[in-house]
């Protein structure tokens, strides 16, 4: 028999909720993204340290803050963005592309060019992650990382999808590995 409350929720949610933290192997994590991504194993293994410890600190999966962060920069760890004309500084650094003044909200005394590290902007992407876990739902979490307060009312972001089914490739390299 059908829960009538799991069909409500799903027709009213428009993407699934964000992945729980997986313990999985870190060659295999590094496996998995090389395949993916086909990223050289070093730099698989500095992005794959930092998801890692974020996905654990925020019970995330570290497939999503890998996607999330090759969505973002396409693991560019210097990226800058949101950059306006005439302005010295932007506003969104490195892999995740963190909006510096969201990220002193959740790492007390960053400096904007932490976030150029990519170990340590992976862990800031998932503290993020779990404030809005925790004050929004772990169905609306991305919804707040993606555009803030901003975006009351929507069900889903423009590339949340996208984002979802990347991790889910990553998640099935994870797999075949295992066979």
């Amino acid at each position: 028999m059908v829960n009538i409350s799991v069909m409500i929720v799903s027709v009213v949610m428009s993407h699934a909720p964000l992945p729980h933290y997986e313990t999985v192997s870190e060659d295999a994590l590094v496996e998995a993204a090389q395949k993916t991504w086909e990223v050289s194993e070093e730099k698989a293994r500095i992005l794959v340290s930092g998801a890692r410890l974020g996905g654990q600190l925020a019970d995330v999966h570290p497939g999503w803050l890998l996607s999330m962060a090759y969505h973002e920069s396409r693991f560019n760890w210097g990226a800058r963005g949101d950059c306006k004309k005439g302005k010295k500084r932007c506003l969104a650094y490195g892999l995740c592309q963190i909006h510096y003044h969201t990220a002193k909200g959740v790492v007390d005394g960053l400096r904007r060019e932490d976030l150029l590290n990519p170990f340590l902007n992976l862990i800031v992407a998932a503290l993020l992650y779990k404030k809005y876990i925790k004050r929004d739902g772990r169905d609306r979490a991305h919804i707040a990382y993606a555009c803030g307060r901003g975006c009351k009312g929507a069900t889903t972001t423009p590339t949340f999808h996208k984002r979802y089914n990347m991790a889910k490739k990553f998640m099935a390299n994870i797999n075949r590995r295992k066979r």
